[in-house]
């Protein structure tokens, strides 16, 4: 029997707050991992709290969109 993980689409992700870039880039969401380290190295690293806050709040959201594109493709 195959056991499916359930994603939510909205909610406040603890991990990716706390791991922020680092977990989009886990979750393959490098687009956006990629534009959120720039903005923290062109920031001087003042830019990670409110990469955190979004990452925390929409990191639900963005991981689903990327696993709807994996199962179209």
């Amino acid at each position: 029997m195959v056991q499916r993980k359930k994603f939510k689409k909205t909610g406040w992700n603890w991990y990716a707050c706390i791991f922020n870039m680092f977990w989009y880039y886990k979750q393959g969401i490098i687009d956006k991992a990629i534009i959120m380290t720039i903005i923290v190295l062109l920031s001087f690293g003042t830019g990670i709290i409110p990469i955190a806050f979004y990452c925390g709040t929409k990191g639900n959201e963005d991981r689903y969109r990327q696993m709807q594109k994996q199962i179209t493709v």
